[in-house]
């Protein structure tokens, strides 16, 4: 041969069997030429080779799935988008509408193509569904009976390839019940997850049991009695027939030993098992003081049980008829509680008609009866209806109990196998862990895996309250699974039998394996409580840091107004001409007419009568109107007043100062026409309004003014032409400025008021004559019907300010606000449009259970506070957990009590005189009266004891004044939050100023970081809502 045929037979020498050249050409078929020259081929399946390669492609899935999140976690939008995308975007939660949803329209085409930029929409939907053809594959080849029995062939070795055997077939089933929903992280979770046709295939592989090969392979043949009894090992190892079957004895060969020598382990699982053993991946805080062999045996476990918990939650949760029945119960403790309170109020008005009868008259005394007969009638209602709720609740008690049953039936045959399994495979460690009845548990002096040791850990992850419930961390939320208390495990819809059967895990507290958990949980709760105080400190040191000042909004400046300058009147006597006897004829044909006359005066004078008698005249005539309206004008430069400094910042200096003057120069002028009103016969008044107000004005203007207006000017009219003018320009700037804010309407219905403030002025100035056709009652119709009809659609037209977020944000197609769309500050204020904190005082709804003996209460500490409490502070947010995660989150709570002392005396029963005193009580007294604070899932609860109401009465001046003296006390209460999002960066304060607001926190200023009790809705402090009830 030539050098060149030798050259490439060495390097096919060289190249090893699965080996290939680098310029081999594809083909689609590659056994062409062999057919072609009638040559015999066989095609070799390789089962497991096709399960290893689908698990390569779900990693691939895998890492698309992490690139589509750290790519949408690259764009500046990325938080907003998240929360908009979980709160906003879809159209229901749990089968309920989402209030929410209607403010998507706010987002033309271009904002909801940057929205799903921002959270990657394209490439998540990619990656899920390339994930969900792989667990098709996967799972129809799982269900093949020859790749189950391809499977059998790695459970006929021993040793670590036996192990391996478990290894690879325990990732491989992770890998099965994976939704690729679920590897969705960025993806809103609007219901329960769904079970899945992963979850379900491994559902339906436990209840088969043995009869299925795969179950076989994984689990012991074990009845369900055993698990009540400590696992005794068998005298005899298994014997490996080579059907696959579980054998207990060759993995508890390996619990007390070390790593294998590489030239035993034959398989490649095998030898990836022991590369992975040998890197440390099994050494857990949990087995880290374990052998090598225990290590690996714990995690091929933990990855199965993993595995069989994750398929059983939708037993539960995905129980239709279950979820059915809670939502009844709900309903029916709702109605309960609202009975509950009808009836304490019936209570209190029998009470308080016992008390009144005391001293009243006969006549007042049957008044008084007939109250308390009907309160005494409602009160029974309220028991029947109570009655009947009770009745139907026990009924749905029943068949929850039932159901839930059900539910743990086959929650067990679940869990079963796997705790079998675990017994078998670690008899040393694991073998005297069995179930055990809870109510038992404890009496033997048995440690309970899960629960014991965790009754000071607090927080979130706790197991079971110091009561004796046990509860368990669902989708959800905490749900309660039993109860040592038979009672509290009726109000909480738990079967009575599982109150005291539930069977849970327990140990001997000799035994090695609870000298671990217990060693373990002692070091978390100290590593949480170092990790909690390096946060603290971290933040404390992160807001000692200079932060920078925001301007300070400038100072309003009062408009001064401009000296008014009167005209001396020059008075023209008109001349008469006209002869004596024309005067002579005239006063003939006066008398003439003077019976005509007087018929005519008396028929006015009907007519006016009649206008006097009527409703609206009075209405119109009467001092309280005026007294209506003074009061009006005290209330809208009082509002103007407080909110100028806003309006300054959100609207600019123009329509803030023309605001306050239109409002200060309403005040004024309605005060002068009062005056006028009231005292007109006092001669300074009269003088003024003559001479000033009053005075017609003469000259070229005049008479110009006058064939415009149809009447000459004076003051009067004047003053008010310009309180319309200043209003119409008032309400037009409010309708330029909501123009650029987008909302139309809203504009349109200030237009329309600006137009009646137009009309108004008009109305002032106009003549007898009137102008348009119209005269000055016209005109003023026409004014208040546009001032009426414009407010009424301002009204209809508000905004919330989520809508203005959605439309200025960084998603929306305007830009009136360029603060909305910088990435931080867009985040802020959307977090705190969405966080729902509210902070309520109400009265405590447990008092009346806990005097009444109604509550199953083991801590008397506990009960004895909510029988003093009288009064209840709920602080929550839609934000589950906000006020737990101390690390993040701090909480500024201010709690003030208030005594209100009025006086009011009653001299000889006619003259009411009055007094009243607000006064704070000291500090130390007010958190004396702080009973008792505890967490709830969505907040916390602070019961606090109110002193009561206290009436005195005395006399005074020989008994001449009947003095009553009232104390009352109510609470204050101030709240902020301060979130550190990242490390280095500056604490948002909550709440945040509305989406018009560009106000910035500032924690020099006093106004933003010390309360103020004497102001409510300032910005960055919550006010309390007090409710009352019953």
């Amino acid at each position: 041969g030539s050098p060149d045929a030798y050259d490439e037979t060495t390097e096919a020498e060289d190249r090893g069997v699965f080996d290939w050249p680098e310029d081999t050409q594809s083909a689609e078929d590659v056994v062409k030429d062999a057919r072609d020259r009638v040559i015999g081929a066989i095609r070799i399946d390789d089962p497991v080779g096709r399960l290893r390669y689908l698990q390569q492609r779900r990693q691939v899935a895998a890492w698309f799935s992490n690139a589509a999140v750290r790519r949408a976690k690259a764009r500046p939008y990325f938080e907003s988008a998240l929360l908009v995308n979980a709160a906003i975007v879809p159209s229901n939660f749990g089968g309920k509408i989402n209030p929410l949803n209607k403010y998507m329209r706010e987002l033309n085409g271009a904002g909801r193509k940057e929205l799903e930029r921002s959270i990657a929409v394209s490439e998540r939907k990619l990656a899920v569904q390339y994930g969900s053809n792989l667990q098709e594959d996967l799972l129809d080849l799982l269900q093949r009976s020859w790749v189950q029995h391809s499977l059998v062939d790695l459970f006929t070795h021993d040793g670590y390839d036996y192990a391996g055997a478990f290894y690879f077939l325990s990732s491989l089933i992770q890998e099965a019940i994976k939704d690729p929903e679920e590897c969705d992280v960025l993806a809103a979770r609007v219901d329960a997850r769904k079970s899945g046709i992963g979850k379900e295939w491994l559902q339906n592989l436990c209840r088969a049991g043995r009869s299925n090969l795969l179950y076989s392979l994984l689990f012991p043949d074990f009845d369900a009695n055993d698990l009540e009894r400590s696992y005794e090992p068998q005298a005899q190892p298994d014997e490996n027939s080579g059907d696959g079957q579980f054998r207990a004895s060759e993995l508890a060969s390996l619990e007390n030993t070390d790593l294998p020598e590489l030239d035993v382990v034959m398989t490649r699982d095998g030898l990836e098992l022991a590369a992975a053993a040998e890197a440390g991946a099994f050494a857990t805080a949990f087995a880290s003081s374990l052998r090598t062999g225990t290590q690996t045996l714990l995690s091929i476990h933990g990855s199965l049980w993993g595995a069989v918990q994750s398929a059983s939650q939708s037993l539960v949760s995905h129980n239709q008829q279950l979820k059915d029945v809670d939502t009844q119960l709900k309903a029916a403790e709702s109605e309960l509680n609202r009975l509950s309170q009808e009836r304490v109020e019936a209570e209190k008005e029998i009470k308080d008609a016992r008390v009144q009868a005391v001293d009243e008259q006969i006549e007042q005394n049957q008044r008084t009866e007939q109250a308390r007969q009907q309160a005494q009638a409602r009160l029974n209602r309220i028991a029947i209806q109570e009655s009947e709720i009770d009745r139907r609740a026990q009924t749905l008690f029943t068949q929850r109990q039932r159901l839930f049953s059900h539910a743990i039936e086959a929650q067990m045959k679940l869990y079963g196998g796997c705790f079998q399994q675990l017994r078998a495979s670690l008899p040393l460690l694991t073998g005297k862990v069995r179930l055990e009845r809870l109510s038992k548990a404890a009496q033997k002096g048995y440690f309970v895996i899960g629960i014991s040791g965790l009754e000071d850990s607090g927080g979130e992850g706790r197991a079971v309250r110091m009561f004796g419930d046990i509860t368990e961390q669902s989708e959800g939320g905490v749900r309660a699974t039993a109860s040592t208390s038979r009672t509290r495990a009726k109000t909480q819809g738990i079967p009575s039998s599982v109150a005291d059967d539930a069977l849970v895990l327990v140990v001997p507290e000799n035994e090695q394996i609870t000298k671990i958990l217990k060693h373990l949980n002692t070091a978390e709760r100290q590593y949480a409580k170092a990790l909690k105080e390096l946060n603290i400190w971290e933040r404390y040191a992160a807001q000692a840091s200079d932060l920078s000042a925001a301007a300070t909004a400038a100072v309003a400046r009062r408009v001064a107004g401009a000296e008014a300058k009167l005209e001396k009147a020059l008075s023209n006597l008109e001349k008469v001409d006209g002869s004596l006897e024309a005067a002579n004829d005239a006063f003939d044909d006066i008398e003439t007419n003077k019976a005509a006359l007087d018929a005519e005066v008396r028929s006015l004078d009907d007519t006016v009568r009649k206008v006097e008698d009527r409703r609206l005249y009075r209405v119109l005539n009467s001092p309280l109107l005026p007294t209506a309206v003074m009061l009006m004008e005290l209330h809208n430069v009082t509002s103007v007043t407080a909110e100028f400094d806003r309006d300054y910042r959100v609207m600019g200096s123009g329509s803030a100062r023309i605001a306050v003057a239109s409002a200060y120069f309403d005040i004024a002028y309605a005060s002068a026409m009062l005056v006028e009103r009231f005292m007109h016969n006092v001669a300074l008044v009269e003088r003024v309004s003559k001479k000033l107000l009053s005075r017609e004005w003469n000259g070229r203007f005049a008479q110009a003014f006058a064939k415009v207006f149809g009447g000459p000017p004076t003051w009067g009219k004047l003053f008010g032409g310009a309180g319309g003018l200043l209003m119409a320009l008032d309400y037009g700037l409010d309708a330029e400025y909501l123009y650029r804010m987008g909302n139309t309407g809203g504009a349109v219905g200030a237009g329309i008021v600006a137009a009646g403030g137009v009309a108004l002025a008009i109305a002032s100035v106009t003549g007898s004559t009137g102008l348009l056709f119209l005269g000055p009652a016209g005109w003023l119709a026409l004014g208040v019907v546009l001032a009426l009809s414009g407010t009424a659609m301002m009204a209809w037209f508000s905004e919330e300010s989520i809508e203005i977020w959605m439309r200025h944000g960084p998603f929306g197609q305007m830009a009136e606000k360029p603060f909305l769309k910088e990435p931080r500050e867009a985040y802020y204020r959307l977090i705190s449009l969405l966080m729902g904190v509210s902070v309520v005082i109400e009265p405590n709804p447990l008092r009346g259970k806990a005097l009444r003996g109604e509550l199953d209460e083991q801590d008397e500490n506990r009960l004895t506070a909510l029988r003093e409490a009288n009064t209840r502070l709920r602080v929550e947010s839609a934000i589950p957990g906000l006020f737990r995660e101390v690390e993040m989150v701090e909480v500024k709570s201010h709690l003030q009590l208030v005594e209100t002392m009025a006086e009011r005396g009653y001299l000889l029963g006619v003259s009411d005189m009055s007094n009243t005193r607000v006064l704070p009580i000291a500090e130390n007294e007010s958190q004396a009266r702080v009973l008792l604070e505890e967490e709830f899932a969505g907040g916390t609860y602070v019961y606090l004891s109110t002193p009561y109401t206290k009436n005195t009465e005395s006399q005074r001046w020989l008994g001449a004044v009947n003095l009553t003296e009232t104390r009352s006390y109510h609470w204050n209460v101030r709240l902020q939050l301060q979130i550190q999002a990242r490390k280095g960066e500056a604490p948002m304060v909550f709440p945040a100023p509305d989406p018009e607001d560009p106000l910035v926190y500032n924690r020099d200023d006093l106004k933003h970081s010390e309360p103020d009790f004497t102001k409510k809705d300032r910005p960055f402090w919550y006010d309390e809502e007090v409710r009352y009830y019953g």
